[in-house]
């Protein structure tokens, strides 16, 4: 995903989310920021147009340091009282903080979101009021979770081998019902299967096979949840080419067959 509504967004944009949160949107991070430096802050880094997008979360004793480390780069900042994340979570960035990593596609959405939104300006206001909270959450979640991948170097893989199997992830996330295998996700992500398919483990603790059907399926339960798709159709949608297959691995993950699922969410 290019980032390429930085346009949309003026120098700098501060939206007060709460007393306890502030939002921040443009170059680096403006004078005022300075009023948050006992909070803590999420800055999602986007670079410039077409870069990689990664987090940095740091507490307030290393506010200074976020500022030196996002100068004349676009970034979304979130600053929180520390007393709003407990309520959230115990421990809401022990496993990433003081260091980048690297956005899962449901925090880019979000940001994106902020970034096209072309509403008049009080419904504006409310509309990224709104996604700044889900952004927050969302990250703690993921957070809490251990789904945040630090961009450090990591069993001998180079930063750049990792940003490619970070890469091949997105390929995933964002092209699950597309005919994909290990070649043409190699390929995409410009690395030899051998390469792809270590180091994938290595990040996420599963194969390329894994979380691509992982994928599929999640996708599929959605589909199932939400829309009166046939199953033969969403088992297509999904990537599957054969109804019988999907059935049985819909029901080894879920416990149900697709037409269960969803009777019972019906049910429900």
């Amino acid at each position: 995903m290019e980032y390429s509504n930085f346009g949309r967004v003026s120098a700098t944009e501060h939206i007060i989310v709460s007393t306890e949160i502030s939002m921040f949107m443009g170059f680096g991070l403006p004078e005022l920021a300075l009023q948050h430096e006992h909070y803590v802050s999420y800055v999602y880094v986007l670079g410039k147009e077409g870069g990689s997008p990664t987090l940095l979360v740091d507490e307030a004793v290393a506010f200074t340091d976020t500022i030196d480390a996002v100068i004349d780069q676009y970034c979304v900042t979130l600053f929180v009282s520390p007393k709003t994340l407990e309520k959230l979570h115990p421990q809401p960035y022990r496993h990433y903080a003081g260091c980048r990593v690297y956005l899962p596609e449901s925090l880019r959405l979000i940001v994106n979101s902020l970034l096209e939104c072309d509403m008049a300006s009080e419904m504006m206001t409310t509309y990224r009021t709104a996604k700044a909270l889900e952004l927050l959450c969302e990250t703690v979640r993921l957070g809490a979770r251990g789904e945040l991948i630090p961009c450090l170097d990591q069993g001998g893989l180079s930063a750049a081998d990792i940003q490619k199997i970070v890469y091949a992830r997105q390929v995933i996330d964002e092209k699950w019902g597309d005919k994909l295998s290990l070649d043409l996700i190699a390929r995409a992500c410009g690395l030899n299967r051998s390469k792809l398919t270590c180091g994938f483990r290595q990040l996420f603790h599963c194969s390329v096979s894994e979380a691509l059907i992982e994928k599929r399926l999640v996708e599929a339960r959605k589909m199932l949840a939400v829309t009166d798709f046939s199953v033969s159709t969403i088992a297509y949608k999904a990537g599957y080419r054969n109804n019988a297959s999907f059935t049985r691995a819909f029901g080894r993950r879920f416990g149900a067959s697709p037409t269960e699922y969803r009777t019972g969410k019906i049910a429900a």
